[in-house]
């Protein structure tokens, strides 16, 4: 429960900030996102490190399920929050790697 309280209260501020705040630039991906998790293998997000408390890659937050990779934060959050979570995160914007 208090896992869930966590979310909606950081997932309300980076909504306001994405919402509130037009000079927040977007990734640039050179690749589509297939879903292959290696993000989230080398490196935790800054969301991540606030949830899990560590640096070291993978997170935690990594689950493979239905054959892709997704973030159990985004994965538990209700629809309004995923939302905002996927676009802080750029899940499904594209790929870096």
């Amino acid at each position: 429960m208090l896992l869930v309280a966590n979310i909606r209260f950081y997932t309300s501020r980076i909504r306001d900030r994405l919402c509130g705040n037009s000079n927040v630039p977007p990734k640039t991906m050179t690749k589509k996102c297939i879903r292959c998790g290696i993000c989230c293998k080398t490196e935790v997000c800054k969301i991540g490190r606030i949830f899990y408390g560590t640096i070291v890659p993978p997170c935690p937050g990594l689950l493979f399920q239905h054959g892709i990779h997704w973030c159990q934060l985004v994965k538990c959050a209700s629809d309004e929050c995923r939302v905002a979570l996927e676009q802080y995160m750029t899940i499904g914007f594209g790929c870096e790697w």
